[in-house]
């Protein structure tokens, strides 16, 4: 019936808690989504990148194993490639730790190793301190509590170094605890009552339970039962006040071993029956942190597939715009070149242009220079055939005065020239050589008009000679 009204009070109180817890997961979402903005203001490599994809993976820590893991080798690789040992550590202490969640226990051992040897080269004892520490609760869950002891004993000493109380605190418990649980409780109850101290000295009364109840354990072991029994009673009465689930369980389950051990089974069964409601109390915490981290998850993987589906869009838009850049940087090369082509025909054109109007000038020049010749030529032609008519027609005069002047002086001449060799008496003889004087003077007169006339009017014609005695 308990455990039944228990399941009806969790089952009404779901769904307040569900609220809650989707208002819970949202933070690591917010923190994941802050890093992520400064991710992108980083440069690729550099120590800011490398922490900040670090810090990704320990929010990734609670609730996403695979992505802690993406994002911690990403670190880690980067962290190797750029020497950068400080990212290397806190990146193999990340990976420690998401192993040691999947239980692969001997490599998270080597994880933090390599991060205990990078924190003590480096000299953060603090980290080194971490790192044997969770080395330590590696062996512890493996149950080789010799390796375990000897880890814890390592991370004491720096820690004390270091004054980290609270560091302190915690390796006295794990310490005491191990030496309860291989059965020598002289050992735990020195280390337990020193961590017990330490808590009463800084007034940690939350932190009194488990001590308490360990230390309840050793004298049980001891079989001090009524000593045991205070101790643990003390315990549950604290748990109790800060409403510690888990260690009212245990103070609750050796409670109920230490009175069935003394045959006192009334308390032995109250205490069960109180360590079975604390189990369901429990469970009903755990169930609400499984929604939590459902939520979470489901939220981020909301977030993520948005942020793929934006990046997609982002991708498509930027090849968009791609093509449209290329496309408007084509059109104006190809605009420019037609600019520069058409400018360089229109300066072709204007030289063309030129060149025509120089060869118009040109020909106009010739044009007229042609028709200036035309002209003369057609005066020289009329003068020159008014020069042949005149020549031709001086040789028609000359060729009458030949055939009709000259011609009659030499045939007179040649007639009494033919006679002479004839003529015996000297009379007529002398009269001949008169006849001869006579003609050859006339023939002589004749010549001389013709060359006067020739000088003086350049040419002559039948009538020009009419004077001249025949």
């Amino acid at each position: 019936m308990k455990k039944l009204f228990l399941y009806i009070v969790w089952l009404f109180g779901i769904l307040p808690l569900m609220a809650q817890t989707r208002h819970a997961a949202s933070a690591p979402q917010k923190k994941i989504d802050s890093l992520r903005s400064v991710l992108e203001t980083s440069r690729a490599g550099d120590t800011t990148y490398i922490k900040v994809l670090n810090n990704i993976g320990k929010v990734y820590l609670s609730f996403d194993d695979a992505k802690a893991m993406e994002y911690s080798q990403q670190a880690l690789l980067m962290s190797e490639v750029n020497q950068y040992p400080r990212g290397s550590m806190v990146s193999n202490m990340n990976i420690g730790r998401i192993l040691e969640k999947q239980r692969m226990f001997d490599k998270s051992i080597a994880c933090y190793q390599k991060a205990a040897n990078l924190a003590q080269k480096l000299s953060y004892f603090k980290e080194y301190a971490y790192a044997l520490h969770s080395m330590g609760g590696i062996y512890f869950n493996k149950k080789e509590y010799p390796q375990a002891l000897h880890a814890y004993q390592q991370a004491l000493e720096v820690s004390e170094s270091l004054h980290d109380t609270e560091e302190i605190i915690r390796l006295l418990n794990n310490i005491g605890y191990s030496y309860v649980l291989i059965n020598e409780s002289d050992n735990a109850l020195i280390y337990l009552e020193k961590a017990l101290a330490e808590k009463e000295r800084l007034n940690k009364t939350e932190l009194f339970p488990t001590t308490l109840n360990n230390i309840a354990i050793c004298y049980q072991r001891k079989k001090e039962y009524h000593k045991a029994i205070a101790l643990s009673l003390r315990s549950l009465q604290i748990a109790q006040q800060y409403k510690q689930w888990i260690r009212i369980k245990e103070a609750s389950l050796t409670l109920s071993e230490l009175y069935a051990a003394i045959d006192d089974y009334k308390q032995a069964f109250y205490y069960r029956s109180l360590q079975v409601e604390a189990t369901d109390t429990l469970f009903s915490d755990n169930q609400t942190q499984t929604i939590a981290d459902i939520s979470t998850r489901y939220e981020v993987a909301q977030k993520e597939e948005h942020i793929a589906h934006l990046t997609k869009e982002r991708h498509l838009q930027l090849t968009i715009f791609g093509l449209i850049s290329i496309l408007l940087a084509s059109l104006a090369i190809l605009f420019y070149y037609q600019k520069q082509r058409h400018q360089r025909l229109i300066q072709l054109l204007g030289k063309r242009n030129e060149e025509i109007e120089e060869q118009k000038k040109e020909l106009k020049l010739l044009n007229d220079t042609l028709y200036s010749v035309n002209q003369n030529l057609e005066e020289l032609v009329i003068r020159r055939t008014q020069d042949l008519q005149k020549q031709n027609e001086q040789l028609r005069e000359y060729a009458f005065i030949n055939s009709h002047k000259l011609r009659l002086y030499v045939s007179r001449l040649q007639g009494l020239l033919n006679i002479m060799p004839f003529e015996d008496d000297s009379t007529g003889f002398n009269q001949l050589i008169d006849h001869l004087v006579t003609s050859t003077e006339e023939l002589d007169k004749l010549t001389r008009e013709i060359s006067r006339l020739l000088e003086e009017k350049g040419g002559f014609d039948r009538h020009d000679l009419s004077d001249v005695k025949e």
